[in-house]
């Protein structure tokens, strides 16, 4: 079932005391390889994903893919529940597709 249940953020770390020691300059080319790296791990990522799944349809496993609704369905008590404490972080989970 490809239910789309997880979906692992790659991230890149720097500490504070080593960033707040670069110049403007350098900081930017590190956001710059670090947006690059980001396009080159997602298109990796993808071709790595769509030849496994054409490895296993291969071999005969059978793949289905859930209606996502009952799933957001049950979320909504949850959302009720934490959104006035997590209104930003409940929006951006939701803007995901």
């Amino acid at each position: 079932s490809l239910d789309e249940h997880s979906m692992v953020p790659e991230m890149i770390y720097m500490s504070k005391v080593t960033w707040d020691q670069l110049s403007e300059q350098d900081r930017q080319i590190i956001k710059m390889a670090a947006q690059a790296a980001q396009e080159a791990q997602i298109k990796l990522w993808i071709d790595q994903e769509k030849a496994a799944l054409k490895a296993v349809q291969d071999e005969g496993v059978t793949i289905i893919h859930p209606e996502k609704q009952p799933f957001i369905d049950a979320m909504e008590n949850v959302y009720k529940k934490y959104g006035a404490k997590y209104s930003d972080l409940i929006e951006q989970i939701q803007s995901i597709e």
